[in-house]
C-alpha cells in the first residue's frame, strides 16, 4: 500500500483516540450534572462524531490491509471479521 494510506488510517487513529477522550469528558459531565440538557445533547454530539470516526478508522485500516468496505455496516463487520 501507498505511503498516504498508511499515514491516513494512522492519522485518524489518533483523532479517534482524542475523540475518545472528549466522549469520556463529556458523559463524566453528564453524570455530575444529568439534567444539564446542554451536556446531554453535548454527549450525543459527541457520541455520533466519534461512531463516525471509529468505523473510518476501521474502514481505512481494512483499505491498508487490502479490503474494501465502504459503507460502515460493511467496515465493521470486515473489521470483526478480521
Amino acid at each position: 500500500m501507498s505511503q498516504s494510506t498508511n499515514i491516513r488510517w494512522q492519522q485518524r487513529f489518533a483523532n479517534y483516540t482524542k475523540a475518545l477522550m472528549r466522549l469520556n469528558q463529556a458523559k463524566l459531565a453528564v453524570d455530575n450534572e444529568p439534567d444539564n440538557q446542554l451536556y446531554q445533547m453535548a454527549l450525543i454530539q459527541t457520541f455520533e462524531f466519534t461512531f463516525e470516526l471509529g468505523w473510518k478508522v476501521v474502514k481505512d485500516y481494512l483499505k491498508y490491509n487490502g479490503v474494501e468496505a465502504w459503507l460502515p455496516r460493511e467496515a465493521i463487520k470486515e473489521g470483526f471479521a478480521a
